[in-house]
Formats: structure tokens, sequence, C-alpha cells
């Protein structure tokens, strides 16, 4: 191979390589976007979350306490106190408080020992928590299979900086079979690489 022909082959993979590199680069910047995107909506989802179960815990405190009254006043046959504490409850509680009484809990060694442990009890920020739990763990999971995009994109920039590096020193060897090599090695893996950016997703 000649020197115009080894500068002319040089010049061709290094313009393509630069393009594609261009490209990628391009490509690696938009899923990292949308990783970073999604980890966003990721984490306000999981403090959505944790808002929910402090709210849910803090209101399961609460029904345990008027429970723990409600069972003073079933014992002590207390209707009145039993009435004003029924008119206070959820309508969550009051579902499973039901549903307890109906087991004969004061006669009833196998019945629940609280309502709480009823199925009916159910709490509507317990529901939510977990909703966003769902959601954060979806949206990271998400956003990994981005950034697995951005890293493939991010491998074929590095390669293809190789690629222009050897073949810009390819002409300016000493030696004919350095450049030669350095030129062949420039250009299949040029086209392994070309290959792997055509398996790759295109982000917009």
């Amino acid at each position: 191979m000649n020197k115009e022909k080894l500068e002319l082959s040089s010049t061709i993979i290094m313009a393509l390589a630069t393009v594609l590199s261009t490209w990628c680069s391009y490509q690696a910047a938009v899923w990292s976007g949308d990783e970073l995107e999604n980890r966003s909506a990721s984490a306000a989802a999981n403090t959505k979350a944790g808002k929910a179960d402090i709210i849910a815990n803090q209101r399961r405190m609460v029904d345990a306490s008027l429970f723990i009254k409600y069972l003073e006043g079933l014992k002590s046959q207390d209707k009145e106190l039993m009435r004003f504490l029924r008119q206070r409850m959820n309508r969550g509680l009051l579902l499973a408080i039901d549903a307890w009484l109906e087991t004969n809990p004061l006669e009833n060694p196998e019945a629940p020992k609280t309502a709480l442990e009823m199925p009916q009890y159910q709490l509507e920020e317990e529901k939510e928590s977990e909703l966003y739990h769902n959601l954060s763990e979806k949206l990271k999971m998400k956003a990994n299979a981005l950034k697995a995009h951005a890293d493939a994109y991010s491998r074929v920039t590095v390669a293809l900086a190789l690629i222009v590096f050897l073949s810009a020193m390819a002409p300016s060897a000493k030696l004919a079979l350095a450049q030669k090599t350095m030129l062949y090695v420039a250009g299949g893996l040029f086209c392994v690489v070309i290959i792997k950016a055509l398996g790759l997703p295109i982000g917009f």
C-alpha cells in the first residue's frame, strides 16, 4: 500500500469514526438524561412512600389507643364510652372491630387478640405507601436499564477514540509494517464497533 492510499484510508476511517463517535456521545447523553429523570422520579416516589408510612404508623398508634379504651368499655359494658369512641374511629377500625366482635373475643380463646389483627383493618396510607414503593422500584429498574444503554454507548465512544488514534498515527509510523498493522487494526476494530453500535437502541 503506497503512501497516498494509506493516508486516504486513514482519513476515511478517522472521518467515519469521528462522525460515529459524535453520534454515540449524543446517544450516551440522551440515555443518561433519561436515567437521571427516572432516578429522580423514583426518589420522589420513595419519599412519598416514606411519608405515607409515617402517617400510617401514627394512625395505627391512635387506633390502638382507641381500641384499648373501647375494650375497657366493652368489658365494663360502658355503652356510652363505646359509642363515644366509635364516633372517633375511622372506617377501617370500625369494620375490624365489628368483625372482631363476631368472633366472641371475650369468651373465645381462639379469637384474635385485638381488632387490629383482623383482615378488615386496613389503612389507606399503607396501601398508598405500597403503591409508591412499587412505583419507586419500577422506576429504579427502568433507570438501571437506561444506564446500561448509556454505558454501552460510552464504551463504543471510547473504542472509537482508539480507532481515531490508530488511524491518525498509522501514516506517521516509520516502518511500513507498522503502518499497515495500525491501519488494519483500526479498520477491523471499526467494523466490530459499528456492528455493536447498530445493535444499540436509539434514544430521542
